[in-house]
């Protein structure tokens, strides 16, 4: 195995029966990204969540980083046939 080791931790926590926070995060000696997140559950009609991610990498001098948004829906939708 080559490389230094990652370390990573996640979180999840809910604040009533239709709301959810969210985060995690992963370290190494060159790399670190945290994320937070809040989550929403429509019932019925699925669920929907937000989160933002931010990372600063390190490549020889160079620094970088930088932030991403996602917006996630999911629903699941049954279908029954019978044959």
């Amino acid at each position: 195995m080559t490389g230094s080791p990652v370390i990573g931790g996640e979180f999840s926590y809910g604040l009533n029966n239709a709301w959810s926070l969210y985060g995690g995060s992963q370290l190494n000696k060159n790399y670190k990204s945290f994320a937070i997140g809040i989550g929403r559950d429509l019932f019925k009609f699925g669920a929907l969540s937000l989160d933002i991610t931010q990372s600063i990498s390190r490549l020889s001098d160079w620094k970088y980083k930088d932030r991403s948004y996602r917006l996630n829906y999911a629903n699941l939708l049954m279908i029954f046939v019978q044959i």
